[in-house]
């Protein structure tokens, strides 16, 4: 459905972004943020079925600034951690920025992420004038949770992640109540990191299938 376009950031960087549009005018605009492998096979996947639902999507390939075209195996754990090390909240931020206004056309906006972009779609939603973000296992965001997010955040997390534990969603969860935040967790027992992810060990279909449920209804709802 998807294909590759190229967009300008503000300080000049052409990046690739991933681009699915739907059939018929769009329900609203989605920035699909990357997990730390880049925007693969399973990135672009995800970016098809949102558009399939309605919904005008771009998911940016944070990596460009380093590398082009840049997608890395699973089992490329440690070089896709120094990508992502390598790649300042505040670069990919405003990569983020450029889609966020390439997408105004198609009406209100969200960003839906993954892993890293889980992490992402948080700051975002601190930056942005986004209506609403969704995060799936967001590792990191125990390091920023006295940010209050400026619209409504719904939380998926697995009970079996070690990346970031339910101890971690719980800081979470207590720090967000704690700012007034408007923010909806949820966690899937039995479930590890990356559980949305057909194409790794940890894929769990039934956690998958109830997530993707909770996300359509929720940007049903603000988009």
């Amino acid at each position: 459905m998807g294909d590759f376009i190229e967009l300008v950031a503000e300080d000049g960087h052409h990046f690739d972004v991933y681009q699915a549009l739907p059939d018929g005018s769009a329900r609203g605009g989605i920035i699909l943020l990357q997990e730390i492998f880049g925007v693969n096979r399973h990135i672009q996947a995800l970016a098809d079925g949102y558009a399939a639902e309605g919904y005008a999507v771009l998911a940016p390939a944070l990596y460009d600034r380093i590398e082009k075209k840049l997608c890395l195996s699973y089992a490329d754990f440690a070089r896709a951690r120094e990508y992502k090390f390598a790649t300042p909240d505040e670069v990919a931020l405003q990569d983020i920025t450029t889609c966020f206004e390439a997408l105004a056309p198609y009406g209100r906006r969200a960003t839906i992420g993954y892993c890293w972009g889980g992490y992402l779609s948080f700051m975002a939603a601190c930056h942005l004038n986004l209506e609403c973000a969704v995060v799936y296992y967001g590792g990191g965001i125990t390091g920023q949770r006295e940010r209050k997010p400026r619209c409504p955040v719904l939380y998926h997390f697995g009970e079996r992640d070690q990346i970031i534990t339910v101890g971690d969603v719980e800081k979470i969860r207590q720090s967000q109540k704690a700012l007034g935040a408007d923010a909806i967790f949820h966690i899937y027992d039995g479930a590890d990191h990356g559980f949305v992810c057909d194409e790794r060990g940890s894929y769990d279909p039934k956690a998958a299938a109830l997530s993707r449920k909770r996300t359509l209804d929720f940007l049903k709802t603000h988009l």
